[in-house]
């Protein structure tokens, strides 16, 4: 009698797996099972990621409003009582006399929101000879700042004013009134 091999007599080695398929359909089946899996763990995911993305992109925009509303804070205290326009704010010498040698504001707004800034109210040539103040003065303004795609880079609508308060609408499709400088028909932030 022949030595066993392993193999049963006449039988040649084969590639098989289970049921007759090769090891390289087995592989594709599951590579597609884990392609699915792995799409449909992206598709759970996506609503959760373009939400932290919009958070993201507001938490951005309140600290810029925050940083206009503290940066006129120190220009008023700088410019005897008056603010400045945001181009004064970023470079002080563009605005003399100079109110200060150093930015009061640094920083920029992201892509993902636009600005739109207002002056309110300007004080009289006359009355920035007397205090000697910048000659781009100003007495009130606002400042909103809008998401640019709303839904997709930021639902909320920001705004500062001459108070130093933030505000906010729910919604882009509701803009605060930026006259008389408040922004009116907005909620303050806490």
């Amino acid at each position: 009698m022949a030595a066993r091999t392993g193999l049963s007599d006449g039988a040649a080695h084969s590639t098989s797996g289970r049921r007759g398929l090769p090891w390289w359909a087995w592989a594709a089946i599951v590579l597609f099972i884990l392609l699915i899996v792995l799409w449909l763990a992206a598709v759970l995911m996506l609503p959760g990621l373009r939400k932290a993305a919009i958070q993201g992109n507001e938490a951005s925009a309140i600290g810029y409003v925050r940083a206009v509303a503290n940066a006129e804070r120190m220009a008023a205290e700088f410019n005897k009582g008056y603010f400045l326009p945001l181009s004064c704010l970023a470079d002080p010498v563009q605005c003399p006399p100079a109110v200060a040698s150093q930015p009061l504001l640094s920083g920029t707004l992201t892509d993902s929101y636009s600005l739109f800034f207002r002056v309110a109210a300007s004080p009289t040539a006359v009355e920035m000879a007397e205090k000697g103040a910048a000659a781009r003065s100003i007495k009130a303004w606002t400042l909103v700042v809008m998401p640019r795609a709303p839904g997709v880079t930021g639902q909320r609508v920001f705004c500062t004013d001459t108070s130093g308060g933030i505000f906010f609408t729910p919604d882009s499709n509701t803009l605060p009134d930026p006259s008389g400088g408040r922004c009116g028909g907005a909620s303050p932030l806490q």
